[in-house]
Protein backbone atom coordinates (compact mmCIF):
# COMPACT_ATOMS: atom_id res chain seq x y z
CA UNK A 1 0.00 0.00 0.00
CA UNK A 2 2.82 2.40 0.92
CA UNK A 3 4.97 1.44 -2.31
CA UNK A 4 1.43 2.21 -3.79
CA UNK A 5 1.10 6.26 -2.65
CA UNK A 6 4.30 6.64 -3.23
CA UNK A 7 4.33 5.75 -7.21
CA UNK A 8 0.96 7.76 -7.14
CA UNK A 9 2.50 10.61 -5.50
CA UNK A 10 5.49 10.89 -8.14
CA UNK A 11 3.37 9.82 -11.10
CA UNK A 12 1.50 13.19 -10.19
CA UNK A 13 4.24 14.95 -9.41
CA UNK A 14 5.69 14.37 -13.37
CA UNK A 15 2.42 14.90 -14.72
CA UNK A 16 1.88 18.31 -12.96
CA UNK A 17 5.35 19.14 -13.74
CA UNK A 18 5.04 18.13 -17.79
CA UNK A 19 1.82 20.30 -17.90
CA UNK A 20 3.03 23.08 -16.09
CA UNK A 21 6.56 23.04 -18.61
CA UNK A 22 3.44 22.66 -21.05
CA UNK A 23 1.89 25.40 -19.98
CA UNK A 24 4.73 27.64 -20.08
CA UNK A 25 6.29 26.67 -22.89
CA UNK A 26 3.10 26.53 -25.64
CA UNK A 27 2.16 28.91 -27.53
CA UNK A 28 -1.00 29.20 -30.18
CA UNK A 29 -0.29 26.21 -32.71
CA UNK A 30 -2.01 28.09 -36.19
CA UNK A 31 -3.33 26.02 -38.85
CA UNK A 32 -5.69 27.01 -41.86
CA UNK A 33 -8.07 24.84 -43.90
CA UNK A 34 -9.88 25.94 -47.16
CA UNK A 35 -13.17 25.43 -46.99
CA UNK A 36 -14.53 22.34 -48.80
CA UNK A 37 -11.05 21.04 -49.52
CA UNK A 38 -11.56 17.91 -46.68
CA UNK A 39 -10.80 18.23 -42.74
CA UNK A 40 -8.12 19.15 -40.70
CA UNK A 41 -6.90 17.25 -38.15
CA UNK A 42 -5.75 19.04 -34.76
CA UNK A 43 -2.78 16.03 -32.58
CA UNK A 44 -3.66 14.99 -29.34
CA UNK A 45 -1.08 17.29 -26.92
CA UNK A 46 1.27 13.97 -26.02
CA UNK A 47 0.87 10.32 -24.91
CA UNK A 48 -0.77 10.09 -21.77
CA UNK A 49 0.10 7.71 -18.84
CA UNK A 50 -3.08 5.58 -18.50
CA UNK A 51 -2.62 4.43 -15.06
CA UNK A 52 -4.69 7.16 -13.02
CA UNK A 53 -7.93 8.45 -13.80
CA UNK A 54 -8.48 11.74 -15.61
CA UNK A 55 -10.99 13.93 -17.39
CA UNK A 56 -10.06 16.22 -20.85
CA UNK A 57 -11.91 18.25 -22.70
CA UNK A 58 -11.83 20.17 -26.08
CA UNK A 59 -13.03 23.51 -25.84
CA UNK A 60 -13.78 25.87 -28.98
CA UNK A 61 -14.23 29.83 -29.50
CA UNK A 62 -15.63 30.80 -32.69
CA UNK A 63 -14.15 32.73 -34.60
CA UNK A 64 -16.93 34.82 -35.33
CA UNK A 65 -17.88 35.47 -31.84
CA UNK A 66 -21.42 33.46 -31.59
CA UNK A 67 -19.87 30.21 -29.92
CA UNK A 68 -17.55 30.76 -26.35
CA UNK A 69 -16.08 28.22 -24.30
CA UNK A 70 -18.19 25.17 -26.30
CA UNK A 71 -17.02 21.72 -24.74
CA UNK A 72 -16.61 19.95 -28.20
CA UNK A 73 -15.75 16.62 -26.56
CA UNK A 74 -14.79 15.08 -23.06
CA UNK A 75 -13.20 12.40 -22.35
CA UNK A 76 -12.40 9.90 -19.28
CA UNK A 77 -10.02 7.57 -18.50
CA UNK A 78 -10.94 5.34 -16.05
CA UNK A 79 -8.28 3.06 -14.19
CA UNK A 80 -10.54 0.44 -14.29
CA UNK A 81 -10.44 -1.01 -18.14
CA UNK A 82 -7.93 1.62 -18.94
CA UNK A 83 -9.88 2.71 -21.92
CA UNK A 84 -11.03 6.44 -22.51
CA UNK A 85 -15.07 6.98 -22.22
CA UNK A 86 -16.63 9.89 -24.47
CA UNK A 87 -19.29 11.66 -21.97
CA UNK A 88 -20.31 13.85 -24.68
CA UNK A 89 -19.49 14.99 -28.03
CA UNK A 90 -20.72 17.72 -30.34
CA UNK A 91 -20.92 15.90 -34.16
CA UNK A 92 -21.65 18.48 -36.20
CA UNK A 93 -18.37 19.99 -35.54
CA UNK A 94 -15.72 17.45 -34.85
CA UNK A 95 -15.17 13.89 -35.26
CA UNK A 96 -12.60 12.29 -32.95
CA UNK A 97 -9.78 9.73 -32.91
CA UNK A 98 -8.46 8.42 -29.61
CA UNK A 99 -7.99 12.04 -28.69
CA UNK A 100 -7.30 13.90 -31.24
CA UNK A 101 -9.77 16.38 -32.91
CA UNK A 102 -11.01 16.13 -36.16
CA UNK A 103 -12.98 19.11 -37.63
CA UNK A 104 -15.04 19.78 -40.55
CA UNK A 105 -13.63 21.83 -43.15
CA UNK A 106 -16.72 22.49 -44.70
CA UNK A 107 -17.95 24.83 -43.13
CA UNK A 108 -16.55 28.48 -43.00
CA UNK A 109 -18.33 28.76 -39.34
CA UNK A 110 -16.20 26.13 -38.00
CA UNK A 111 -13.28 28.48 -37.50
CA UNK A 112 -11.78 29.40 -34.05
CA UNK A 113 -9.84 28.55 -31.00
CA UNK A 114 -9.18 25.34 -29.66
CA UNK A 115 -8.34 24.48 -26.54
CA UNK A 116 -7.74 20.70 -25.09
CA UNK A 117 -7.91 21.36 -21.47
CA UNK A 118 -6.91 18.86 -18.22
CA UNK A 119 -10.06 19.35 -15.56
CA UNK A 120 -9.33 16.38 -13.75
CA UNK A 121 -6.96 15.90 -11.38
CA UNK A 122 -5.89 19.35 -11.92
CA UNK A 123 -7.06 22.20 -14.80
CA UNK A 124 -4.41 23.09 -17.17
CA UNK A 125 -4.33 23.95 -20.51
CA UNK A 126 -2.79 20.65 -22.76
CA UNK A 127 -2.32 22.45 -25.76
CA UNK A 128 -4.35 25.06 -27.74
CA UNK A 129 -4.75 25.74 -31.30
CA UNK A 130 -6.04 28.49 -33.26
CA UNK A 131 -7.76 27.16 -36.94
CA UNK A 132 -8.42 29.66 -40.01
CA UNK A 133 -10.92 29.42 -42.45
CA UNK A 134 -10.12 30.43 -45.92
CA UNK A 135 -12.26 30.84 -48.64
CA UNK A 136 -12.59 31.26 -52.12
CA UNK A 137 -15.74 32.92 -54.12
CA UNK A 138 -16.50 30.97 -56.72
CA UNK A 139 -14.24 27.59 -55.67
CA UNK A 140 -14.64 26.45 -59.09
CA UNK A 141 -13.31 28.40 -61.83
CA UNK A 142 -14.87 27.74 -65.26
CA UNK A 143 -13.44 28.92 -68.27
CA UNK A 144 -14.47 32.29 -69.17
CA UNK A 145 -15.49 33.99 -72.92
CA UNK A 146 -13.17 36.50 -74.28
CA UNK A 147 -14.34 39.72 -72.99
CA UNK A 148 -16.20 39.09 -70.22
CA UNK A 149 -15.69 40.71 -66.50
CA UNK A 150 -14.50 38.32 -63.79
CA UNK A 151 -14.76 38.84 -60.50
CA UNK A 152 -13.11 36.78 -57.15
CA UNK A 153 -12.89 37.02 -53.31
CA UNK A 154 -11.16 35.13 -51.09
CA UNK A 155 -11.93 35.39 -47.52
CA UNK A 156 -10.47 34.69 -43.76
CA UNK A 157 -12.45 33.62 -41.05
CA UNK A 158 -10.07 36.28 -38.95
CA UNK A 159 -7.34 39.03 -39.79
CA UNK A 160 -5.57 40.64 -37.08
CA UNK A 161 -3.32 43.93 -37.79
CA UNK A 162 -0.39 41.70 -38.68
CA UNK A 163 -1.81 39.49 -41.60
CA UNK A 164 -2.97 40.61 -44.98
CA UNK A 165 -5.00 39.14 -47.72
CA UNK A 166 -3.26 39.84 -51.51
CA UNK A 167 -3.98 38.63 -54.70
CA UNK A 168 -1.10 37.51 -56.78
CA UNK A 169 -0.35 36.00 -59.96
CA UNK A 170 2.51 35.18 -62.25
CA UNK A 171 2.95 37.26 -65.86
CA UNK A 172 5.04 35.04 -68.59
CA UNK A 173 7.38 36.92 -70.74
CA UNK A 174 4.45 36.19 -73.89
CA UNK A 175 1.99 37.99 -71.67
CA UNK A 176 1.23 41.84 -72.23
CA UNK A 177 0.82 43.67 -68.95
CA UNK A 178 -2.64 44.93 -69.14
CA UNK A 179 -4.12 47.80 -67.04
CA UNK A 180 -7.71 45.98 -66.31
CA UNK A 181 -7.24 44.73 -62.89
CA UNK A 182 -8.63 46.63 -59.69
CA UNK A 183 -8.30 44.71 -55.91
CA UNK A 184 -11.04 46.02 -53.33
CA UNK A 185 -10.63 44.61 -49.42
CA UNK A 186 -13.98 44.95 -47.60
CA UNK A 187 -13.56 43.54 -43.48
CA UNK A 188 -11.76 40.36 -43.72
CA UNK A 189 -12.69 39.86 -48.07
CA UNK A 190 -10.11 40.64 -51.25
CA UNK A 191 -11.75 41.11 -53.88
CA UNK A 192 -10.33 40.66 -57.40
CA UNK A 193 -11.67 41.83 -60.48
CA UNK A 194 -10.17 41.35 -64.05
CA UNK A 195 -11.97 43.74 -66.80
CA UNK A 196 -12.87 42.17 -70.50
CA UNK A 197 -10.57 39.17 -70.22
CA UNK A 198 -8.28 38.19 -73.03
CA UNK A 199 -5.48 35.72 -73.71
CA UNK A 200 -2.95 37.59 -71.92
CA UNK A 201 -5.13 36.96 -68.19
CA UNK A 202 -4.33 33.65 -68.20
CA UNK A 203 -2.99 31.61 -65.53
CA UNK A 204 -2.86 31.14 -61.99
CA UNK A 205 -3.62 33.20 -59.68
CA UNK A 206 -3.19 32.35 -55.87
CA UNK A 207 -4.63 34.16 -53.12
CA UNK A 208 -1.78 34.38 -49.85
CA UNK A 209 -2.39 35.27 -46.31
CA UNK A 210 0.68 37.40 -44.83
CA UNK A 211 1.68 37.40 -41.56
CA UNK A 212 4.91 40.27 -41.04
CA UNK A 213 5.77 39.82 -44.66
CA UNK A 214 5.67 36.11 -43.93
CA UNK A 215 3.48 33.78 -46.33
CA UNK A 216 1.52 31.53 -43.88
CA UNK A 217 -1.24 29.84 -46.50
CA UNK A 218 -2.14 30.02 -49.94
CA UNK A 219 -4.71 28.82 -52.27
CA UNK A 220 -3.90 28.25 -56.33
CA UNK A 221 -6.50 28.39 -59.05
CA UNK A 222 -6.34 28.42 -62.61
CA UNK A 223 -8.37 30.87 -65.13
CA UNK A 224 -8.57 29.79 -68.67
CA UNK A 225 -10.80 31.62 -71.71
CA UNK A 226 -12.33 30.31 -74.32
CA UNK A 227 -11.65 30.27 -77.56
CA UNK A 228 -14.99 31.31 -78.79
CA UNK A 229 -18.47 33.31 -78.17
CA UNK A 230 -21.97 32.05 -77.50
CA UNK A 231 -22.89 33.48 -74.32
CA UNK A 232 -24.86 36.48 -73.84
CA UNK A 233 -23.27 38.80 -70.52
CA UNK A 234 -23.47 42.01 -68.35
CA UNK A 235 -20.76 44.47 -68.12
CA UNK A 236 -20.26 47.23 -66.07
CA UNK A 237 -18.25 50.38 -66.54
CA UNK A 238 -17.95 53.79 -65.20
CA UNK A 239 -18.77 56.37 -67.25
CA UNK A 240 -15.96 58.35 -66.14
CA UNK A 241 -11.68 57.11 -66.11
CA UNK A 242 -11.29 57.11 -69.83
CA UNK A 243 -13.00 53.45 -69.35
CA UNK A 244 -12.79 50.64 -72.19
CA UNK A 245 -15.63 48.22 -73.71
CA UNK A 246 -14.17 45.54 -75.79
CA UNK A 247 -16.98 43.61 -77.67
CA UNK A 248 -15.89 40.47 -78.67
CA UNK A 249 -17.79 38.46 -80.79
CA UNK A 250 -15.96 35.10 -82.37
CA UNK A 251 -16.47 31.87 -83.75
CA UNK A 252 -15.01 28.34 -84.69
CA UNK A 253 -16.42 29.10 -88.10
CA UNK A 254 -16.07 31.37 -91.27
CA UNK A 255 -19.12 34.17 -92.02
CA UNK A 256 -19.15 36.09 -95.15
CA UNK A 257 -21.00 38.85 -93.29
CA UNK A 258 -20.97 40.59 -89.83
CA UNK A 259 -23.15 43.23 -88.13
CA UNK A 260 -22.97 44.40 -84.58
CA UNK A 261 -25.90 46.28 -83.80
CA UNK A 262 -26.99 48.49 -80.54
CA UNK A 263 -30.28 48.86 -78.57
CA UNK A 264 -29.85 51.91 -76.40
CA UNK A 265 -31.26 51.78 -72.84
CA UNK A 266 -32.99 54.92 -73.27
CA UNK A 267 -34.54 54.06 -76.37
CA UNK A 268 -35.63 50.19 -76.45
CA UNK A 269 -37.65 50.39 -79.54
CA UNK A 270 -34.53 51.29 -81.86
CA UNK A 271 -32.13 49.16 -83.26
CA UNK A 272 -29.32 50.62 -84.38
CA UNK A 273 -25.98 49.07 -86.77
CA UNK A 274 -23.39 50.52 -85.67
CA UNK A 275 -20.56 48.19 -87.35
CA UNK A 276 -20.34 45.82 -90.68
CA UNK A 277 -18.06 44.07 -92.25
CA UNK A 278 -17.88 41.40 -95.48
CA UNK A 279 -15.01 38.26 -95.38
CA UNK A 280 -11.94 39.67 -96.21
CA UNK A 281 -12.82 43.45 -96.16
CA UNK A 282 -12.61 46.18 -94.51
CA UNK A 283 -14.74 47.06 -91.11
CA UNK A 284 -16.85 49.62 -91.30
CA UNK A 285 -18.06 51.86 -88.18
CA UNK A 286 -20.83 54.06 -88.31
CA UNK A 287 -20.00 57.50 -85.84
CA UNK A 288 -23.30 59.09 -85.65
CA UNK A 289 -23.86 57.68 -82.29
CA UNK A 290 -20.92 57.17 -81.22
CA UNK A 291 -18.57 59.28 -82.76
CA UNK A 292 -14.43 58.90 -82.96
CA UNK A 293 -14.51 56.85 -79.48
CA UNK A 294 -15.36 54.02 -81.42
CA UNK A 295 -13.35 51.78 -83.41
CA UNK A 296 -12.36 48.40 -85.12
CA UNK A 297 -9.91 46.46 -82.96
CA UNK A 298 -8.78 44.59 -86.63
CA UNK A 299 -8.12 46.14 -89.80
CA UNK A 300 -10.00 43.61 -91.91
CA UNK A 301 -12.90 40.81 -91.17
CA UNK A 302 -11.72 37.46 -91.40
CA UNK A 303 -14.81 35.57 -91.14
CA UNK A 304 -14.40 34.64 -87.33
CA UNK A 305 -13.45 37.51 -85.50
CA UNK A 306 -15.16 40.92 -85.18
CA UNK A 307 -14.14 42.82 -82.34
CA UNK A 308 -15.00 46.60 -81.67
CA UNK A 309 -14.04 49.34 -79.33
CA UNK A 310 -15.51 52.28 -77.47
CA UNK A 311 -13.29 54.49 -75.22
CA UNK A 312 -14.10 56.35 -73.37
CA UNK A 313 -17.47 55.01 -72.25
CA UNK A 314 -20.11 57.40 -71.40
CA UNK A 315 -23.30 57.15 -69.40
CA UNK A 316 -25.93 57.04 -72.61
CA UNK A 317 -24.12 54.11 -74.00
CA UNK A 318 -25.72 51.72 -71.93
CA UNK A 319 -27.73 49.06 -73.93
CA UNK A 320 -27.61 46.00 -75.58
CA UNK A 321 -24.98 45.17 -78.58
CA UNK A 322 -25.92 41.98 -80.61
CA UNK A 323 -23.31 40.33 -82.45
CA UNK A 324 -25.10 38.74 -86.15
CA UNK A 325 -22.78 36.17 -88.48
CA UNK A 326 -24.65 36.46 -91.04
CA UNK A 327 -28.07 35.67 -89.88
CA UNK A 328 -27.19 33.69 -87.01
CA UNK A 329 -26.88 35.85 -83.67
CA UNK A 330 -23.63 34.96 -82.25
CA UNK A 331 -23.25 36.84 -78.65
CA UNK A 332 -25.57 39.86 -76.92
CA UNK A 333 -23.68 41.99 -74.10
CA UNK A 334 -25.88 44.44 -72.02
CA UNK A 335 -24.07 47.48 -70.77
CA UNK A 336 -24.57 48.65 -67.53
CA UNK A 337 -23.30 52.10 -67.17
CA UNK A 338 -22.14 53.86 -63.67
CA UNK A 339 -21.81 57.02 -62.40
CA UNK A 340 -21.52 59.47 -59.48
CA UNK A 341 -22.66 63.20 -59.11
CA UNK A 342 -22.87 65.52 -56.35
CA UNK A 343 -25.37 68.35 -55.30
CA UNK A 344 -23.22 71.39 -56.40
CA UNK A 345 -19.88 69.83 -58.36
CA UNK A 346 -18.69 72.89 -59.50
CA UNK A 347 -18.89 75.08 -56.50
CA UNK A 348 -15.66 74.67 -54.26
CA UNK A 349 -16.51 72.56 -50.25
CA UNK A 350 -15.40 74.85 -48.02
CA UNK A 351 -16.07 73.12 -44.61
CA UNK A 352 -19.41 72.77 -45.69
CA UNK A 353 -21.69 69.65 -46.72
CA UNK A 354 -22.15 67.88 -50.06
CA UNK A 355 -25.09 65.18 -51.15
CA UNK A 356 -23.23 62.33 -53.26
CA UNK A 357 -25.32 59.83 -55.72
CA UNK A 358 -24.18 56.82 -56.93
CA UNK A 359 -26.47 55.69 -59.65
CA UNK A 360 -26.51 52.75 -62.76
CA UNK A 361 -28.22 53.07 -66.02
CA UNK A 362 -30.19 49.65 -65.20
CA UNK A 363 -31.20 47.16 -62.71
CA UNK A 364 -30.33 43.72 -63.04
CA UNK A 365 -30.98 40.51 -60.43
CA UNK A 366 -29.32 40.33 -57.37
CA UNK A 367 -27.29 44.24 -57.79
CA UNK A 368 -26.34 46.74 -54.71
CA UNK A 369 -24.92 49.82 -53.81
CA UNK A 370 -22.09 50.61 -51.66
CA UNK A 371 -20.32 54.01 -50.33
CA UNK A 372 -17.53 53.33 -48.82
CA UNK A 373 -15.24 55.16 -46.00
CA UNK A 374 -11.91 57.01 -46.48
CA UNK A 375 -10.53 54.17 -46.22
CA UNK A 376 -11.81 52.23 -48.81
CA UNK A 377 -12.17 49.31 -46.81
CA UNK A 378 -15.68 49.79 -44.33
CA UNK A 379 -18.84 50.34 -45.78
CA UNK A 380 -20.90 52.94 -44.18
CA UNK A 381 -23.78 52.69 -46.46
CA UNK A 382 -25.55 50.17 -49.00
CA UNK A 383 -28.69 49.61 -50.94
CA UNK A 384 -30.43 46.48 -52.68
CA UNK A 385 -31.51 48.13 -55.89
CA UNK A 386 -34.82 47.73 -58.08
CA UNK A 387 -36.25 48.96 -61.14
CA UNK A 388 -38.06 51.88 -59.45
CA UNK A 389 -34.49 52.54 -57.53
CA UNK A 390 -31.36 52.74 -59.38
CA UNK A 391 -29.08 55.00 -56.57
CA UNK A 392 -27.76 55.47 -53.89
CA UNK A 393 -27.40 58.81 -52.51
CA UNK A 394 -25.10 59.39 -49.16
CA UNK A 395 -25.12 62.55 -47.43
CA UNK A 396 -21.36 63.87 -45.99
CA UNK A 397 -21.24 67.02 -44.08
CA UNK A 398 -17.80 68.91 -43.13
CA UNK A 399 -15.90 67.90 -45.88
CA UNK A 400 -12.52 68.95 -45.17
CA UNK A 401 -9.06 68.56 -46.94
CA UNK A 402 -8.64 65.32 -45.03
CA UNK A 403 -11.96 64.30 -45.91
CA UNK A 404 -12.73 64.40 -49.36
CA UNK A 405 -12.86 61.57 -51.38
CA UNK A 406 -15.18 58.47 -51.64
CA UNK A 407 -15.70 54.96 -53.48
CA UNK A 408 -18.88 53.84 -54.96
CA UNK A 409 -19.03 50.17 -55.48
CA UNK A 410 -21.78 47.89 -57.72
CA UNK A 411 -22.11 44.54 -56.22
CA UNK A 412 -23.77 41.93 -57.92
CA UNK A 413 -24.27 38.27 -56.13
CA UNK A 414 -21.94 38.81 -53.77
CA UNK A 415 -18.76 40.07 -55.79
CA UNK A 416 -17.58 43.90 -57.19
CA UNK A 417 -18.69 44.74 -60.68
CA UNK A 418 -17.62 48.19 -60.67
CA UNK A 419 -15.48 51.05 -58.77
CA UNK A 420 -15.68 54.48 -58.90
CA UNK A 421 -13.84 56.53 -56.73
CA UNK A 422 -14.89 60.20 -56.67
CA UNK A 423 -12.85 63.01 -55.57
CA UNK A 424 -14.29 66.24 -53.96
CA UNK A 425 -13.15 69.70 -55.24
CA UNK A 426 -12.07 71.56 -51.57
CA UNK A 427 -10.95 74.81 -51.56
CA UNK A 428 -7.71 75.44 -53.06
CA UNK A 429 -8.19 72.62 -55.86
CA UNK A 430 -7.93 73.30 -59.30
CA UNK A 431 -10.72 71.14 -59.97
CA UNK A 432 -12.77 68.33 -59.32
CA UNK A 433 -11.81 64.87 -60.07
CA UNK A 434 -14.36 61.64 -60.82
CA UNK A 435 -12.93 58.38 -61.99
CA UNK A 436 -12.73 54.28 -61.87
CA UNK A 437 -10.50 53.38 -59.24
CA UNK A 438 -8.68 51.55 -61.78
CA UNK A 439 -7.55 54.40 -64.14
CA UNK A 440 -4.01 54.62 -63.23
CA UNK A 441 -3.45 52.06 -60.16
CA UNK A 442 -1.25 49.30 -60.51
CA UNK A 443 -1.44 46.00 -59.07
CA UNK A 444 1.05 44.99 -56.54
CA UNK A 445 1.85 44.07 -53.14
CA UNK A 446 0.01 45.79 -50.19
CA UNK A 447 -1.71 45.86 -47.22
CA UNK A 448 -4.73 47.57 -47.73
CA UNK A 449 -6.08 48.30 -51.24
CA UNK A 450 -4.39 49.03 -54.84
CA UNK A 451 -0.75 50.34 -55.33
CA UNK A 452 -0.43 53.11 -57.42
CA UNK A 453 2.09 53.01 -59.73
CA UNK A 454 3.50 54.02 -63.40
CA UNK A 455 2.91 52.53 -66.59
CA UNK A 456 -0.30 50.84 -65.45
CA UNK A 457 -1.26 47.37 -65.55
CA UNK A 458 0.12 44.47 -63.50
CA UNK A 459 2.68 43.73 -61.72
CA UNK A 460 5.38 41.24 -62.46
CA UNK A 461 5.32 39.38 -58.84
CA UNK A 462 7.28 36.14 -58.57
CA UNK A 463 5.49 33.28 -56.07
CA UNK A 464 6.35 33.64 -52.36
CA UNK A 465 6.89 30.48 -50.58
CA UNK A 466 4.57 28.97 -48.36
CA UNK A 467 1.38 26.81 -48.21
CA UNK A 468 -0.49 26.00 -51.20
CA UNK A 469 -3.43 24.51 -51.55
CA UNK A 470 -5.50 24.11 -54.95
CA UNK A 471 -8.64 25.23 -55.85
CA UNK A 472 -11.34 23.10 -57.71
CA UNK A 473 -10.64 23.08 -61.46
CA UNK A 474 -13.28 22.47 -64.34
Amino acid sequence: MFISKITSILYLSYFVLRLKLVCAEEELTIRYFLVGDGNIVLEQPFPLKRNQPMTVVWEWMSHDGLHKNITLVEKQLKRSGGGWNVERSDNKLITHDNFSLIINASRFENAGYFTCRLIKPYHGILKQYEVFAVKVVPNTWNSVPPGEDVSFSCTISKLSDAMSLQWLREVSPQQHKRNNIDELQINNTRYLMIRGVADDDVGQYKCIVQKKSTVEYSVLNNLTVKKHVYENYILYRPSVGNYMLNLICKSASCYEEAVWNWTPQSSPQENKQIASAVQDGNITVNIPDFGNRMKPSVINFDGKYFPLQIEPVLFEDAGDFACYFEKTKRTTITLITVKVSAESPMAPVEEGNIILTCSVSEVSKGVRLLWLGNDNKTVIKQKRLSDQERELALFIQNVSEEDHSRMCVVFQDNLPRALIYYHLKVKGEESAKCRGKGEDWRWGRTNSGPHRGRGGGPAVLPYPRGPVRRGRRD
